[in-house]
């Protein structure tokens, strides 16, 4: 197998993962925004008898659900130029991506503009087939900014788990020790029999 082949094959398996990764963050944040309309009674029921360590609890619980929906999304969400991150990377043309070839503005968020290429169709292959081209470095190039991306959406999913873990043992301590709220008194009545002649 040479370089190239295995190069393409790489970023192949690691586009995957990379997929696989967003799949297993979206159904973790989608369980977790579930309890979202539920956040005022779930604080009511833990705060119902105005305890300090019961209004606490109600706030760590909510302070690491928030925590967790955030770095959910931060991991679901566009990752900032990996090429940054890369030590020799500006050195790189990125010419496997194309990253930057257009340029987009606040208002391509809401709208389609006329945009056009950075560069033309001509320029573009003339540069591909330049015999210099460095392609196994560009392939090389291209893997490590998907290694970046791929090992950071891992670290944000493992972290967002770890906090989910606490939440559930938290929540489940909360509920478990919290009063009942629900007790009914119950009352002895008393019935009398008349005696009708």
């Amino acid at each position: 197998m040479d370089k190239s082949t295995f190069l393409q094959s790489a970023i192949q398996d690691t586009q995957q993962n990379i997929r696989a990764i967003d799949f297993k963050i979206g159904a973790l944040l989608a369980g977790c925004i579930v309890p979202f309309p539920q956040i005022r009674t779930i604080y009511e029921f833990l705060n119902s008898n105005g305890l300090w360590w019961q209004q606490g609890l109600a706030w760590l619980i909510f302070a690491i659900w928030l925590i967790a929906v955030l770095i959910l999304l931060a991991a679901l969400s566009a990752i900032d130029n990996p090429c940054k991150h890369i030590n020799d990377g500006y050195a790189q043309k990125g010419t496997y991506y194309g990253g930057g070839t257009f340029k987009f503005n606040l208002i391509n968020g809401f709208f389609r503009t006329d945009i056009r290429a950075q560069q033309t169709v001509t320029n573009y292959s003339n540069e591909l087939d330049e015999p210099n081209f460095p392609f196994t470095k560009e392939l090389a190039f291209e893997h490590l900014k998907l290694i970046y991306i791929r090992d950071l959406k891992i670290f944000r999913l493992k972290f967002a788990v770890g906090l989910i873990a606490c939440l559930i043992v938290i929540g489940s301590i909360s509920f478990l020790f919290a009063p009942n709220t629900k007790k009914v008194e119950v009352q002895k009545t008393t019935t009398k029999v008349s005696n009708v002649k």
